[in-house]
């Protein structure tokens, strides 16, 4: 069967892809672990005996507080109330117990994600949290100790599916669509909140099963069928997943490979120290903090002040208390796909994307809970809008903010940079349940409190990623893992000691290169100093450019046609004005840095194209790409060469393949090789982005400047690419001086050429002018030479006969006509008027010669009219053309 590459279809089909499939699982898996999260939440609302609780204050003398004044409980709603007599206190130790465990395995569970798959991390540790949520009823009964150790058990084992989800995403979602396929599965954890506060309320007023177990049994039961098809449905990369089409699997692992670790399990190294050193990972770290206090602060507590503060009963509260995470659901799809689409069509760089949606996901979230701050019983139904704008607009930070910026700064290890970051944000989860009980256990009043902390909190996280944040891959995240320290990062102890270790005579030599280079700044740019310009360029420095006057390739062409076409109108004319050729030659300054000489190897293999493609060797393919892919990483280009050769050979019809061999033979400085690659890709798919991305490289390197420029702005058109981005206004300013000096040449030209036809018209014209000349003084003597009054002159006579005339109004016409002056110029028409004069006979085998038939029937038009069809002759003819005998020769030319 014939492979058709990804490319082909580009976009590959979104929608109806197995993409799509695994952020949805991934949705249902995150409502599965949200409504286990929030459970406990719900159900303390009615597993609480308040009577019990309140029968105890008012043997301390509690006071009433305002709320109860101004909006007391109406006597005809009956409290569900429940078996336990937990105090609030108590209350913030079992909502908090979940924390401790989540905190513990944020880290472990990303570093075994990245390392391991998130196939069995997720999936093993949904069974085990809905196995211990079946229980907890059991365990609630027992003391609420038990309880507080099963819901730590819990955490631990929701501790590992944030990291684990940023892992699925780095090989699933393409980063031009990260925003959308992010968004959906994080929406899920809004889906659980919404469906566990709705139908937790009516599962609490129910009498089935108790009421308020049914809460448990539904989502433990949810969380282990969850568990076990996700065990069946996922596979780690898509290369292993069984279901997913070739176009698919080739779209996303050619756009997500570039960025992940080519390690083996057994190879693999966390970089530690970058990570807990790099600004852009505390930016995160901070932002996601402050950020889930407010969120960990709602989603705990809602339902406590819907009951307590705004005085809702237990249906109402369950109903409006998902309200928030409605709409919140709904924002966090609608941002990941403007945050996609602002970035897709360049409005804003990832960075400047990510900094504003975290302003939109913490500022107006601020701004509401202020206002919720003074809201009383009274204007609950205010405090429900006020609370769910609130929480909506935290979904710009899950669509595109803070969210994803794992996946975008280090995507070979977003697990255990998101596993650290949720470590730290899960501390507002065990904090925030004890504050708020604390402040609201004797004074509902205290809620106002509450919510300004949550406003401060959440402006401090959103000024530090403003400050410091970043979405853009670090250096110590890209995939070749011996990128050089920046200066500012590497400690001054270890400054020391490198500099101590150098010996003298190096230092020595040292200065005087940098001495040689002051004096010689073009020696930087030679061939064998490219990898020093390299190391200069990443640590900032400016490299002083390199611009020669040159002649652009099409100029020197330009000249060396024009100078060929003068040669020729010289050796036919035998003189040229010479106003036009002394003009100076335009010179073409051009920056040609970086610039080197094309290589001269042999074409490469490009495999068979009529061969008929396998499943076998597709499988073949895909293996053999994988260890390309390896090895191009490792900077090892001619081994990765031979590997994606062999790939080729079982996959010819593969434009992908095509284009990442390209990419070795720029990396190797073969860019004929590459264009040789990247033409036979864009045979396949012309609109193949990756081959258009490294031919644009491969004319760069060569000089092409236009070439290279078309190239990267048409592939700028198929997929973002910053590389791309940046290629291409490297070279733009060349290309344009290159195209401006092609203008100028063509114009010059056509100047030259119209000079030239004007100046051969004057010359038939002098030339005419002439011979009428000696010709009105020829008849003038053979005039006076002739007897007054002697011999009939026939019609006719004279010049061979011209229609009855006899004067040369009608050859005056033919001379004053610049078309006919320039076809007399050509040779061929010449040497054809040339021998009919001399044998009439010859006419009719001249007219077989378009050119001369071309003539012919221009001057018999000009003659037609002058007494019959072409009367007498052509000029310099003997005989005549038209009337009599010669009618019959003037008819072939018609």
């Amino acid at each position: 069967m014939k492979q058709i590459d990804n490319e082909q279809l580009r976009p590959v089909s979104f929608w109806c892809s197995i993409r799509v499939a695994v952020a949805f699982v991934g949705f249902l898996g995150m409502v599965a672990h949200y409504s286990q999260k929030i459970s406990v939440g719900i159900a303390l609302v009615c597993m609480v005996n308040h009577t019990a609780i309140d029968h105890h204050k008012s043997s301390i003398d509690t006071p009433l507080t305002q709320i109860d004044i101004d909006c007391p409980y109406p006597d005809n709603i009956a409290k569900i109330e429940g078996p336990y007599p937990w105090t609030k206190n108590i209350q913030g130790i079992v909502l908090g117990g979940y924390f401790w465990g989540y905190l513990i395995t944020e880290i472990p569970g990303g570093y075994l994600a990245v390392r391991y798959g998130a196939r069995f991390i997720f999936g093993i540790g949904m069974i085990i949290s809905g196995i211990f949520t079946l229980i907890m009823p059991w365990g609630a009964s027992l003391h609420y100790i038990v309880l507080w150790i099963f819901r730590l058990i819990v955490g631990l084992a929701h501790g590992v599916i944030w990291p684990s989800m940023t892992v699925i995403m780095a090989h699933w979602a393409p980063p031009n669509e990260r925003g959308k396929l992010v968004g959906f599965m994080n929406a899920g954890a809004q889906i659980g909140n919404v469906l566990t506060l709705s139908l937790g309320g009516l599962m609490c007023s129910s009498n089935f099963l108790g009421g308020w177990p049914l809460i448990f049994y539904s989502t433990g039961i949810i969380g282990l069928i969850w568990g076990i098809f996700w065990l069946i449905f996922y596979a780690d990369s898509p290369r292993d997943q069984r279901c997913i089409s070739n176009e698919e699997k080739e779209y996303i692992l050619n756009s997500t490979q570039e960025q992940l670790s080519s390690h083996s399990k057994n190879e693999f190294e966390a970089p530690w120290k970058s990570i807990l050193t790099s600004p852009a990972c505390w930016a995160l770290f901070i932002i996601h903090t402050c950020n889930n206090w407010g969120t960990y602060t709602f989603l705990t507590s809602i339902p406590k002040y819907m009951a307590e503060v705004l005085r809702f009963d237990i249906k109402s509260n369950g109903l409006l208390s998902s309200l928030p995470y409605i709409m919140f659901w709904v924002n966090i799809n609608l941002s990941g796909a403007i945050a996609d689409m602002i970035i897709r069509k360049k409005i804003l760089t990832r960075t400047q994307t990510r900094k504003v949606f975290n302003v939109l996901g913490n500022l107006f979230p601020a701004i509401f809970v202020i206002g919720l701050a003074f809201m009383t019983c009274k204007l609950k139904y205010i405090a429900v809008v006020l609370l769910t704008i609130g929480v909506t607009f935290t979904g710009c930070c899950y669509g595109g903010g803070f969210m994803l910026t794992a996946n975008d700064i280090a995507p070979p290890y977003t697990g255990i940079v998101f596993g650290i970051s949720n470590t730290f944000a899960t501390i507002p989860g065990i904090i925030s349940p004890y504050i708020v009980g604390a402040l609201t256990e004797k004074d509902p009043n205290n809620w106002r409190i509450v919510f300004f902390i949550c406003a401060v909190i959440y402006i401090i996280g959103m000024i530090a990623f403003l400050f410091i944040g970043s979405g853009d891959v670090q250096p110590w995240a890209m995939k070749h893992p011996t990128e050089p320290m920046a200066p500012e990062q590497t400690p001054f102890s270890e400054k020391s000691s490198m500099s101590n270790s150098v010996p003298s005579e190096h230092v020595q030599l040292l200065k005087q290169f940098i001495a040689l280079c002051d004096a010689q700044p073009e020696l930087l740019h030679a061939p064998e100093l490219e990898f020093f310009r390299e190391w200069l360029l990443k640590l900032g420095a400016t490299i002083p450019s390199n611009k020669t006057h040159v002649h652009s390739e099409s100029a020197k062409m330009d000249v060396d046609d024009e100078e060929h076409v003068s040669s020729s109108e010289h050796h036919h004319h035998h003189h040229e004005p010479s106003q036009v050729d002394s003009e100076p030659e335009s010179e073409l300054e051009l920056d040609t840095t970086g610039v080197i000489e094309g290589d001269n190897d042999s074409p490469q293999s490009m495999g068979d194209p009529d061969i008929e493609v396998t499943d076998a060797m597709l499988e073949q393919a895909d293996v053999k790409r994988g260890e390309a892919q390896a090895k191009l990483s490792e900077g090892a280009f001619e081994e990765a060469i031979s590997l994606f050769t062999q790939a080729i050979e079982n996959n010819p019809q593969s434009a992908i393949l095509h284009a990442k061999r390209a990419q070795c033979y720029i990396k190797l400085q073969k860019p004929n090789a590459a264009i040789r690659d990247c033409n036979r890709a864009l045979e396949l798919n012309e609109n193949s982005q990756q081959a258009l991305k490294w031919r644009g490289k491969a004319n760069r390197m060569l000089g092409n400047w236009e070439a290279a420029y078309k190239d990267f702005c048409k592939a700028q058109l198929s997929d973002f690419d910053e590389d791309v981005q940046i290629w291409c206004k490297e070279v733009e300013t060349n290309a344009k001086k290159v195209s401006e000096h092609k203008r100028k040449y063509e114009r010059l030209r056509e100047t030259k050429e119209a000079d030239a036809k004007r100046e051969r018209i004057r010359k038939a014209q002098e030339a005419y002018a002439k011979v009428q000349q000696e010709e009105n003084e020829r008849r003038a003597r053979e005039q006076h030479s002739r007897p007054a009054g002697g011999g009939h002159q026939f019609p006719g006579a004279g010049m061979g006969g011209m229609g009855g005339r006899g004067d040369l109004g009608g050859l005056g016409a033919v001379m004053n006509d610049p078309e006919i002056l320039e076809a007399l110029q050509d040779p061929d028409v010449q040497k054809a008027f040339a021998e009919v004069s001399t044998d009439p006979s010859k006419l009719a085998a001249h007219q077989s010669n378009p050119k001369v038939r071309k003539i012919m029937e221009k001057l018999a038009n000009k003659f037609g009219g002058a007494g019959g069809s072409m009367g007498g002759g052509f000029p310099g003819f003997p005989g005549g053309m038209g009337g009599g005998a010669g009618a019959s020769t003037a008819n072939d030319l018609d």
